[in-house]
């Protein structure tokens, strides 16, 4: 009679296990892709599409060996995904960010010791952020599922980047300066990636406490980047406890730990509980007309539009209001130097003729026409006029502000951090060889128009920050609003492209973050939700469900007062640039050095 020893019994189990998850996964993916070639509107399908296909990829590409290694790489893979995924809104399980890097640590520790290769600490740490990029942000994929595969990939892959130059560094440097690498190179990356034009900032872990701002009140000195350094200390401190094997040592790092992770928290309540809003009440109406952009938006008649803004408006204006708002990219003006001419401006200012003490701030999109001495500049765009002649112009993602006072001229603020792929095309004349795959993505070519420095909009001594959409992500860039002398901000935002899913949760409460860093108020204006008011605490109030025409009102405070964070911005990236540059050049100078002793 034939027996199977243990060894193969538990080597067929693992390949029953294996075969049947990847059936599961693939029944999961061929259903999801079919649903979504039949729904208008996908909501969560991407989420289970990409889970599934990752799943896939994991059982397959993961070796096995006799201890059954793959199911084991897999586990801790997904545990880093879904914890890092649990920090971020709308779970708000911050804890989960002060283990979630657990697992990467034990690579980076096993790849020290020779115990794993490059390739392999290369492949499971991609995998993990793969997983993290997925189940944080799938709902990307509702604006467009194509080039959100490719956020996926590309985020993941400059990721790993960051951990593969880690580990090279951690096996040239001493061993008392190995656990400072991760966190500043960690943070260097996230500073880079506010930086430059593939810019995606979204998951900086800093980010993971904007759905409890209460932790982070210190924001208004460090901005997010403190946080980063917050989450990534107390993950290097916990994995050397596990590590430790001496009673003191343990005792040592147990105290630091404890009150590394304590400390933060306290001072914030502290300072919670300590801070008053202060300035000027300015009362302040917020416009959420909820027009579907994928199928509705665009395609409904200029006049059924205005028409429903005129309507809500009409609800909350009286003759204290100061502030009236509506969301980005809320009309389109086919030329903005000739905005006057426009029916839409000219039924906007019978509204504000009635009601004189108001100025409109609103998103718009349109063109700027520029002449032939301006065509050299990357924004500038061509096309041949039926006479002949070559037309030069631009096109603008911008914020205008009108009020009685407006004739021939207004405020126009042109949104600058641009999203890449639908408004810029990032390192075009680096990158392009990829001009045919960005033109089948239906991305943009050219940039969109920007301008260099912040702006301000709105009344003379009570101006406003006017923030579009992606902006609102950016912590420094916000301080350039105050500089320019913003008393409050302004977030104009259409979130209606995520469809209901978390993307439109998350990007609120990044606002939140950016009232906390300013100490400024917040007046939200998001065309399908979520528009709200935030106090300078972080604080939301006045909140309107997703999907559900709105108008709501209310007094806020405008202040001119500058954080700590306004005046230093993000020292902590900027030093921890300098140590992973100095701690770089000494592990390159460590090897050189061993090298001539061998």
């Amino acid at each position: 009679m034939f027996i199977l020893s243990d060894e193969a019994r538990a080597h067929i189990l693992r390949n029953i296990f294996r075969f049947g998850i990847t059936g599961l996964a693939l029944a999961t993916v061929t259903w999801t892709a079919y649903e979504m070639s039949v729904r208008p509107l996908w909501g969560h399908l991407p989420l289970w599409f990409f889970t599934a296909a990752w799943i896939i990829v994991a059982m397959w590409i993961m070796p096995e060996d006799k201890h059954g290694g793959r199911l084991r790489s897999i586990r801790e893979m997904s545990f880093f995904g879904v914890a890092s995924t649990l920090a971020f809104a709308p779970y708000n399980l911050f804890i989960a960010a002060f283990v979630a890097w657990l697992p990467v640590l034990k690579w980076l520790e096993q790849h020290d010791r020779r115990q794993i290769s490059t390739a392999r600490l290369v492949g499971l740490s991609f995998m993990a952020f793969l997983l993290w990029n997925i189940l944080s942000t799938y709902w990307i994929a509702n604006t467009s599922f194509i080039p959100g595969m490719v956020a996926f990939l590309l985020n993941a892959f400059f990721m790993v980047v960051v951990v593969w130059l880690v580990g090279i560094l951690r096996r040239r440097q001493h061993p008392r300066f190995r656990s400072w690498i991760l966190p500043v190179a960690w943070i260097s990356f996230e500073w880079m990636h506010h930086h430059w034009e593939l810019s995606w900032p979204w998951l900086s872990l800093g980010n993971a406490f904007a759905g409890v701002a209460e932790l982070v009140q210190w924001y208004s000195i460090t901005g997010i980047f403190g946080g980063s350094l917050w989450v990534l200390l107390v993950n290097v401190w916990l994995f050397r406890l596990l590590l430790s094997k001496h009673s003191s040592q343990s005792q040592s790092l147990l105290r630091r730990l404890a009150i590394g992770l304590l400390l933060p928290i306290v001072v914030s309540l502290a300072m919670f509980w300590s801070y008053q809003n202060e300035g000027e009440p300015v009362k302040v109406a917020v416009i959420q007309p909820n027009f579907e952009p994928h199928y509705e938006k665009f395609r409904l008649s200029g006049d059924l539009q205005i028409t429903r803004f005129l309507q809500l408006s009409e609800q909350v204006l009286d003759s204290t209001t100061q502030y009236l708002v509506f969301p980005e990219t809320s009309f389109s003006l086919r030329d903005v130097s000739r905005f006057h001419q426009f029916r839409t401006v000219i039924r906007l200012k019978e509204l504000l003729r009635k009601y004189p003490s108001v100025t409109l701030v609103t998103g718009i999109d349109g063109f700027r026409f520029h002449d032939r001495s301006e065509s050299h500049r990357r924004e500038v765009r061509s096309y041949a006029a039926n006479g002949g002649d070559t037309v030069y112009y631009s096109v603008l993602n911008a914020a205008m502000a009108l009020d009685t006072a407006t004739r021939d001229s207004a405020s126009i603020y042109l949104k600058s951090k641009l999203v890449p792929g639908p408004e810029i095309f990032p390192y075009g004349s680096l990158l392009f060889f990829l001009k045919p795959v960005i033109e089948m993505l239906q991305g943009s070519l050219s940039h969109f128009a920007m301008q260099e420095e912040r702006s301000t909009l709105g009344k003379p001594g009570l101006e406003i920050a006017p923030v579009i959409c992606y902006e609102s992500v950016y912590g420094e860039y916000n301080s350039g609003y105050t500089d320019a002398g913003a008393r409050a901000i302004f977030v104009m935002t259409n979130d209606g492209w995520w469809d209901n899913t978390p993307g439109h949760i998350q990007h609120l409460a990044l606002s939140r973050l950016r009232a906390i860093e300013q100490r400024k108020s917040v007046a939200r204006s998001a065309n399908t939700g979520i528009s709200c008011f935030i106090d300078q605490k972080g604080r939301v109030t006045e909140a309107q469900a997703y999907g559900v025409e709105a108008a709501i009102s209310s007094e806020i405070l405008f202040n001119e007062k500058k954080s700590i964070y306004q005046r230093w911005g993000d020292v902590i990236a900027r030093l921890s640039l300098l140590v992973f540059i100095l701690l770089a050049i000494g592990a390159f100078f460590r090897k050189t050095e061993r090298r001539k002793i061998t």
